[in-house]
């Protein structure tokens, strides 16, 4: 699959004049792609490495589309998937109990995990290991979430990020399976934001076949970053309204963003 990269830039004075730009941009590939006949549709989208804000892009919702779109049913809220927000389930609040070792043998997954000790996966604290430009980064997010690497990557404004491999785990000292951020040390810790709001979680004993009950952050383990990193997906529910997130594929049609003064400033092009 190919296609032809076309690129215009503004240069505008103030900020009052970038929206202005960024307005016109984008009314510009409404009118194309309705004089085109392509039935697209704007959708909130992740800058990427290019930097910048209030991104954009336009997208023809079609089966065979490399990308992934949540649509709202209710109030029309669209998003790329790398971009989109959802309503994450709150805990109820509890007081923090005593944290408590209990034996896990064979438990490497936080289905198999859940099913054992029979908690639902929100009760669990679930670790993935990355290497973001070269360093090794612990995540941690509550069981019943799954990572989104684009908003990881923005978070800990990498590069390049990938999962950390099997051999990079056992350099670290990480135990696939049990692990987790108590008493962890020399990791970056990066942390859901739902993994602070849910109290006593099951996580990882950092040995073999072990878990602790009632891991709890701020009491057994802190992390350096804290925000969201999840993952939207069908039947989530939206943000904005309450009502629920279905996806769609697409393709890619058109993308407006504001670069704001990411490259100016490195350029010093600035008015006189």
């Amino acid at each position: 699959r190919e296609f032809t990269m076309k690129d215009a830039y503004s240069f505008d004075p103030g900020w009052d004049a970038l929206d202005e730009s960024y307005a016109a941009a984008r009314g510009a590939y409404t009118r194309i792609l309705e004089r085109c006949g392509v039935p697209a549709i704007a959708v909130l989208a992740d800058s990427g490495a290019i930097g910048g804000k209030d991104s954009e892009e336009f997208i023809y919702l079609t089966e065979v589309g490399e990308d992934t779109i949540l649509l709202c049913d209710k109030c029309g809220y669209a998003a790329n998937e790398e971009k989109a927000d959802h309503k994450k389930a709150e805990m109820p609040a509890e007081d923090p109990l005593p944290l408590e070792e209990v034996s896990t043998p064979g438990q490497k997954t936080i289905d198999d995990l859940a099913k054992f000790l029979g908690v639902p996966h929100a009760r669990t604290l679930k670790a993935v290991f990355y290497e973001a430009d070269g360093e090794p980064v612990f995540v941690a997010i509550r069981g019943d979430l799954e990572v989104n690497e684009a908003k990881l990557r923005n978070a800990l404004k990498a590069v390049e990020l990938g999962l950390l491999d099997d051999e990079g785990v056992k350099k670290h000292g990480l135990v696939a399976g049990s692990a987790s951020p108590v008493g962890l040390s020399g990791v970056k810790v990066v942390a859901d934001d739902t993994a602070l709001s849910s109290p006593n979680l099951v996580a990882g004993a950092n040995k073999h076949d072990v878990h602790y009950r009632n891991v709890n952050h701020g009491r057994d383990w802190t992390a350096g970053i804290v925000t969201d990193i999840s993952k939207a997906r069908a039947g989530d529910v939206c943000a904005r309204c309450g009502g629920a997130l279905q996806t769609k594929r697409g393709i890619e049609m058109g993308h407006v963003f504001k670069l704001g003064t990411v490259y100016t400033e490195k350029l010093d092009a600035m008015y006189t």
